[in-house]
């Protein structure tokens, strides 16, 4: 499932609708979509970003993806 986010909230893409897609795609390349920057020291950052897509294909819970840098 594909996802963007207006005003802060998830909101699906329908898959099966091509122009829509094509909006998310641009979306994607358009807009900032970091949640959280939080450095912990010179050596440690956390980064959380909305992917814009749910991996987590059991249950309609979205959460964003967060990495250690």
């Amino acid at each position: 499932m594909k996802y963007i986010l207006v005003n802060k909230e998830p909101v699906m893409i329908k898959e099966d609708d091509t122009e829509a897609v094509v909006q998310w795609a641009e979306w994607l390349g358009t807009h900032d979509r970091t949640v959280k920057v939080t450095k912990i020291n010179d050596e440690i950052t956390v980064s959380t970003v909305f992917l814009g897509l749910d991996h987590n294909h059991v249950s309609v819970r979205l959460t964003p993806s967060t990495r250690l840098l």
